[in-house]
């Protein structure tokens, strides 16, 4: 769709100049965010550009929702959090994505959802408390390598 930064994001991930790039699947695009107050925590977002998973064609609906199980449980494999919070908001911007975030141990505010967390959403706000582009690759990297051991990496 014209004017969706999400659809432009996707365009520059496929292009390789994506910050946090860990791979496309054969429904969408898996990054990990700039921030990571949350160790993990990465988008899974649509090829299609749909504002709701019901949206989808129904077949494309089914291998979407599997890659988002398959998606989180690579998370969990890499990450090993004590919860994973699985989110579809788009109140921003109505192209389907997901937040996956891995909850960890010696949170602020564990039992919170992270919409809660007042340091969290400053740093969204200002665009700040980016990880380190190092950290940030080499996360990818191994995300990467445990999704194309599940057969999800698009060639």
């Amino acid at each position: 769709m014209a004017g969706c930064w999400i659809c432009e994001e996707n365009h520059r991930q496929a292009r390789g100049e994506c910050e946090g790039a860990v791979c496309a699947t054969s429904t969408g695009w898996v990054r990990l965010h700039r921030i990571q107050r949350y160790r993990g925590a990465a988008f899974f977002v649509a090829d299609a550009c749909v504002r709701e998973v019901y949206d989808l064609d129904a077949d494309v609906r089914a291998t979407h929702l599997a890659e988002l199980a398959e998606v989180t449980s690579a998370l969990d494999a890499v990450f090993s959090p004590l919860k994973m919070n699985i989110e579809s908001l788009g109140n921003g911007v109505p192209h389907l994505h997901w937040w996956l975030t891995p909850r960890h141990a010696g949170e602020p505010r564990p039992k919170s959802p992270i919409w809660e967390d007042f340091d969290f959403l400053g740093e969204l706000w200002t665009d700040t408390g980016h990880a380190e582009l190092s950290v940030l690759a080499a996360d990818a990297e191994r995300l990467a390598a445990e999704l194309d051991a599940r057969g999800l990496v698009r060639g």
